[in-house]
């Protein structure tokens, strides 16, 4: 929901609901949702619209809503329950409307319209045309207006707490009703208007209230306009001045100049003391599957959020290496570019007897578009993203027919990701509930040395026996086409299973796995800005790799059908270190190998950006 106003007449229930872009983050729609009690039926009243707080008429024909459109103009709308047409009402001056609510026999409006010398309470006659304001709240809040009759019931904090008050319209005064130690909200009437039911806030949080209305207070409020409860210190000499001060509009004047895109391009913001892939576009539900490496990262994102770059040295298995990106989110492709220089490049095929001795510096360069279509409804995100990746890599491979070493390939990955899931609790490791799907087809168009791969996955996650725990399993199938020594694909799409010590390449791969992923401890402890350590979790994992025509190497090449089995245990604590805002998570990882019977250790360091 997005204003949290539900209104109910007869059989039907009308509410708003937050519908975001299904591109643009920074762009959404609130629509008007109908639900008749009578027939189960759920409708949509209109579609990319800006329509807020909805009211149905008392003969549920018809809803008023505000709308307040991308130019910001504020109106007035009135729909048919079916949605067919609209009448548009525009504000008077232009003013923030909110909350409307329909008066006896539907005739007029009543609506809250804000101003710059406060709230009042207004009535728009649907005969007339007209607009009428019919009470002045000056700098107190008043809110969730409904009307009974010649009686406008609504919040107001005139005594300094939150109390429910009533207009008279034929005495044309307002009064107090209520008395509520720590604030009264969401005023309703009963069916015969004699008793006043309202949300009263406690201790305890809100309970439901009822008040009936010949024993109300009834305090004219005049009254009652008392703030000193919100005051409970003597105020210094300068306070006292500042609150008498006159309410002018700002005289600041600012100079307006042409915004280059181009030149503001970049605006580092933040750096970071390790390396990891910021712009990574598909940053999985699983922050070990990002992983983070020594060394340096510096951030920046321009003042449009358009671009978005990075600058890192990273330090990785006793290589120096450096990576820059940026990514440009301003088009419907979003669209990165990736420069990397410094490791081993990789030595695809060698000649017959040759060894490697020395190698030049790894070099490589990457461009990804891609478009994130996100379909999040209710209480689960939904994302489908289409890409295309274009790598130039220095990989070294030996030419037979040419009986000489080339260096430097390019290739083209397609691939498709999509993934809906349940919202994750605070508490949640991973979701609940969950699927992922992912596809993609990897090949060198420019060489008839390279093979391609082909790739496919599915992921669920399905909740575990107590609370905040997740089963997690997953299988993903990988083909490499053709299957020959002269044309090899020497590449993986697929992660191998933990804790095996080998690369697998081969015809066909199928890896299974399963993980049982719980909290075990929330110390909640923190080392000033050092460290603040949140949790202490675990799982239970095991992998299981089969290869149909797997590539040995010993003693000769030649190829088997060979399976691989791991399973182990993940001790992980995430935390935050010198208020950096991205938890990152550190721990450790049992491995034990069936097959070998051995046992080793891995240790587990990543970030969690979402």
């Amino acid at each position: 929901m997005n204003s949290g106003k539900i209104s109910y007449s007869g059989s039907k229930i009308v509410w708003d609901e937050f519908i975001p872009d299904i591109r643009w983050s920074n762009r959404n729609y609130s629509i008007i949702r109908s639900y008749d009690l009578t027939t189960g039926e759920l409708s949509s009243l209109g579609k990319k619209t800006r329509y807020f707080s909805p009211a149905i008429s008392g003969d549920g024909t018809r809803v008023v809503a505000v709308e307040q459109t991308e130019k910001q103009q504020f109106n007035l709308i009135i729909l048919p329950i079916d949605g067919s047409s609209e009448e548009v009402i525009p504000s008077p001056g232009n003013r923030f409307l909110q909350q409307p609510c329909w008066m006896e026999n539907d005739s007029a409006i009543v609506v809250l319209v804000s101003g710059d010398s406060g709230k009042s309470l207004y009535r728009y006659s649907l005969q007339s045309g007209s607009w009428t304001r019919l009470f002045d709240a000056g700098r107190d809040d008043i809110s969730y207006p409904v009307v009974h009759r010649e009686h406008i019931f609504f919040s107001g904090t005139f005594s300094g707490i939150d109390n429910i008050y009533c207009y008279d319209m034929g005495k044309e005064q307002a009064f107090q009703l209520t008395s509520s130690r720590f604030g009264a909200f969401h005023p309703q009437l009963s069916s015969d208007g004699s008793t006043l039911l309202y949300s009263n806030y406690t201790s305890n949080g809100y309970g439901a209230s009822t008040l009936d209305l010949e024993e109300g207070l009834w305090i004219p409020i005049d009254e009652v306009r008392d703030h000193k409860e919100q005051i409970d210190y003597k105020q210094t000499p300068e306070e006292v001045l500042i609150d008498q001060l006159p309410n002018n509009e700002d005289s600041l004047e600012f100079d307006t100049k042409r915004y280059r895109k181009a030149l503001h391009l970049f605006n580092f913001h933040s750096w970071l003391p390790f390396y990891f892939d910021y712009l990574n576009p598909e940053l999985t539900l699983d922050p070990e599957e990002l992983p983070v490496s020594l060394g340096v990262s510096l951030i920046s994102q321009n003042k449009l959020s358009t671009a978005v770059s990075q600058l890192g040295y990273e330090y990785k298995d006793g290589y120096h290496m450096f990576h820059s990106g940026i990514k440009f989110n301003g088009r419907y492709p979003v669209v990165n570019l990736y420069f990397d220089y410094g490791g081993e490049p990789n030595v695809l095929l060698i000649a017959e007897g040759d060894s490697v001795i020395s190698l030049p510096q790894a070099l490589g360069f990457t461009a990804q578009t891609y478009v994130p279509f996100r379909l999040n409804t209710g209480k689960f995100l939904s994302l489908i993203q289409p890409g295309i990746d274009y790598f130039y890599r220095r990989d070294i491979q030996y030419n037979e027919s040419q009986e000489s070493y080339q260096q430097g390939a390019h290739y083209l990955y397609y691939k498709l990701y999509a993934t809906s899931y349940l919202r994750k609790g605070i508490k949640e490791i991973l979701p609940r509930v969950g699927i992922t799907v992912n596809g993609g087809y990897y090949h060198a168009p420019f060489s008839q040395l390279f093979g391609s791969v082909a790739i496919g996955g599915i992921t669920t996650y399905l909740p575990g026996p107590l609370k905040h725990q997740t089963i997690r399993l997953a299988v993903t199938y990988q083909q490499q086409f053709p299957l020959s020594m002269s044309r090899p694909a020497f590449i993986n799409l697929m992660a191998m299973p933990r804790g095996l010590q080998q690369v697998v390449y081969g015809e066909i791969l199928t890896r299974y796995s399963a993980d049982y992923v719980l909290p075990i401890l929330y110390p909640d402890l923190e080392i000033g800005s050092l460290l603040y350590l949140k949790r202490i979790r675990g799982a239970l994992w095991t992998d299981y790799l089969a290869g149909t025509n797997v590539i040995i190497h010993d003693p000769e090449p030649h190829y088997e059908d060979r399976t691989y089995m791991t399973c182990g245990i993940d001790l992980v604590a995430d935390m935050n270190i010198f208020r950096i805002t991205f938890p990152l998570s550190l721990g450790g990882r049992l491995t034990y190998e069936p097959e070998t019977g051995r046992v080793g250790f891995e240790g587990i360091f990543s970030i969690d950006v979402d």
